[in-house]
């Protein structure tokens, strides 16, 4: 009976010892399972905190970039127009004016300020949607903007309509045919219209397409053999 009990004994304490172990090392890992969970979501905050740091970082760095640029390009128009030779005062009252409405319109600008005083002035004008008036007509710079506006919208129109039409078949000719003559060919006609000075090729279609053809008005947005006779919002002859 001893020798037949004590095996019996042996493996009911183990089939008892197994399970209490095993409850252990589970109780044992369930904390070290919550530690390494904590510490990977404070990695992954800690890294989400560190990604929108850098973004906001950059963007306050492209928003300083900007704001500086365009400080710059204020600062630069406002001494262009004070050392251009052209009078101010004499574009808006006229050269026959006396010197009491000449001498009014010459405060009424400001001109009789120091520079910064007329630079704080300038930029008030421009926060309020004042532009000031043009030194060669004398007009309100949005009432001249106004003007020409159609005709500058009508010719970039035409310009952008004519770049799609002709470079997007040729860029496709070209990369479908690439290492033949049509791709040396779209190559070069690419590489001229990058590195030509647009207003020399401007000139020289002015000269090909007005002066030899006929096929473009002149000067304004009609040709003059048909200025009054025709209605047009276009000054091409197509």
């Amino acid at each position: 009976m001893k020798s037949s009990s004590t095996p019996m004994s042996g493996i009911t304490w183990a089939t008892v010892q197994r399970p209490r172990d095993c409850v252990t090392s589970t109780s044992n890992a369930d904390p070290m399972r919550s530690i390494v969970q904590a510490k990977a979501g404070i990695t992954m905050s800690s890294a989400s905190i560190s990604f929108w740091s850098s973004r906001v970082a950059h963007g306050t760095r492209r928003s300083g970039s900007v704001a500086a640029t365009l400080f710059g390009l204020l600062l630069l128009t406002f001494f262009i127009g004070r050392v251009m030779p052209l009078d101010p005062v004499l574009a808006i009252v006229g050269p026959d004016a006396d010197a009491a409405a000449y001498a009014q319109a010459y405060q009424e600008l400001g001109l009789d300020k120091p520079l910064t005083s007329q630079f704080v002035m300038y930029l008030s004008d421009l926060l309020h949607g004042d532009l000031g008036k043009a030194l060669l007509t004398g007009h309100p710079v949005i009432d001249d903007i106004a003007r020409v506006f159609p005709a500058t919208l009508e010719l970039a129109t035409l310009a952008i309509l004519f770049g799609v039409l002709l470079g997007l078949p040729l860029g496709v000719y070209a990369a479908t045919h690439q290492g033949r003559s049509g791709d040396h060919i779209a190559r070069v006609i690419t590489l001229f219209g990058y590195s030509t000075p647009i207003f020399w090729l401007g000139m020289m279609a002015f000269l090909v397409f007005y002066a030899w053809l006929g096929w473009a008005g002149g000067v304004g947005r009609i040709g003059l053999a048909y200025d009054g006779l025709i209605e047009t919002r276009s000054g091409l002859l197509l």
